[in-house]
């Protein structure tokens, strides 16, 4: 038997590149308006509430109303993302890993601009004139559901039933319902954690296992999207979640991810892969969103 055999043996390579596991597509595009944005800054200007005064006598002067001009202020933040594939690299993959490349760079950007309107949730936001009075959360009539809110007692939990109706209802003290659509957009664990707390209400129950089990996305109102790009503190492990109206949240994009293919001479004519995206996103109306906090060890 020759002892020299193996050096016959045929070593095999594939021709596709596996894509690694990742959020492709943006969960929360749909979730909000849009503008196009082609300066640093826009101004985007917002009508308050105003109401009716009662005509008491006949021939009554007219009464003026100061009817609320208000605006945001948005700029834009810019991004980039870029590599190089030399031409060796090809022969020695036996694989052009080009389109694989701008797969992986377009899922990287539509993930950012989930975190910019994630981000804008509880942002600190920019008003008047010109958009010089910085305005925090709870001052722009943004709400928060506690982590140990319950109707019954107080006790830390995670996504619960409660916590749902309580969002709701202070969207809907708001008028935040009023000719929107309501989302709330939570992590993998609020769906486990609504899964768990219903099993006693079957009609809850079979409601919220449909929607774990991608049957339907509406639960209470609202529609429900699930990411894993929320923020969870280190230390208490409570992660925040959001109620909130379409109306209430807007992303702005100059450039919305420009992909460019080119060959470079000057690195030996390896191709360059790169990716760029020109866009922010602002909280509108503090009225319409509700941060509900959640504790994933519950």
């Amino acid at each position: 038997m020759s002892q020299q055999i193996d050096t016959a043996l045929v070593q095999k390579y594939t021709n596709a590149i596996e894509i690694g596991l990742q959020q492709k597509e943006s969960k929360l595009a749909r979730a909000v308006m849009h503008e196009t944005q082609n300066a640093e800054y826009a101004y985007y200007d917002r009508l308050g509430t105003v109401a009716m005064s009662p005509l008491t006598t006949r021939h009554a002067d007219t009464s003026y109303t100061d009817t609320p001009h208000t605006r945001r202020r948005v700029g834009l933040q810019h991004f980039a993302l870029a590599d190089l594939i030399d031409d060796k690299d090809k022969l020695q993959m036996n694989a052009d890993p080009t389109s694989s490349y701008i797969q992986t760079f377009v899922a990287a950007g539509n993930r950012q601009k989930d975190q910019l309107i994630i981000d804008a949730f509880d942002a600190t936001v920019y008003t008047d004139k010109t958009g010089s009075t910085a305005v925090a959360y709870a001052a722009d009539g943004g709400s928060t559901v506690a982590v140990n809110y319950a109707e019954s007692g107080s006790a830390d939990s995670n996504l619960t039933l409660p916590k749902l109706r309580e969002a709701r209802r202070i969207l809907m003290t708001n008028e935040a319902n009023e000719g929107d659509e309501l989302f709330v957009v939570m992590g993998p664990s609020q769906e486990m954690a609504l899964l768990r707390n219903t099993e006693t209400t079957s009609s809850d129950y079979n409601t919220v296992k449909a929607l774990v089990n991608g049957e339907i996305n509406q639960f209470m109102g609202f529609t429900f999207i699930t990411t894993n790009q929320l923020d969870v503190a280190s230390a208490t492990n409570i992660r925040d979640c959001y109620a909130f109206g379409r109306m209430g949240m807007k992303c702005v994009t100059a450039s919305d991810l420009k992909v460019s293919v080119d060959v470079l001479p000057t690195k030996n004519h390896a191709t360059q892969v790169a990716m760029y995206l020109s866009a922010n996103a602002v909280r509108m109306w503090g009225e319409k969103v509700v941060k509900i906090l959640c504790d994933e060890d519950l």
